[in-house]
């Protein structure tokens, strides 16, 4: 059965949090637009050290099922940066 009650009492709560939700998803897509266009010019140069480590990027995170680039941040990146697996979390 729902408490309707608790979730009029909670409203605040769930509003605050459905606002940060909407301001991380902009500025994560904002974000994401920024580097694939900044990716997306570099890989159109003909010099070649622009354009190979642009492809280099490119082609390791599209040709990586998305599990396995989570487990090596997890295991791999946050250990090297020292923070724990509980930080790793909160940052993930």
């Amino acid at each position: 059965m729902i408490n309707w009650g608790l979730i009029y009492h909670e409203l605040g709560n769930l509003s605050t949090g459905a606002l940060y939700t909407v301001i991380i998803s902009f500025f994560s897509v904002l974000v994401g637009v920024v580097l694939g266009l900044a990716n997306a010019i570099l890989r159109l140069s003909v010099k070649q050290w622009l354009y190979l480590p642009s492809t280099t990027y490119l082609e390791a995170f599209r040709n990586t099922p998305m599990l396995v680039q989570i487990l090596l941040l997890y295991y791999g990146v946050f250990p090297l940066l020292g923070l724990s697996h509980i930080d790793a979390v909160y940052v993930g």
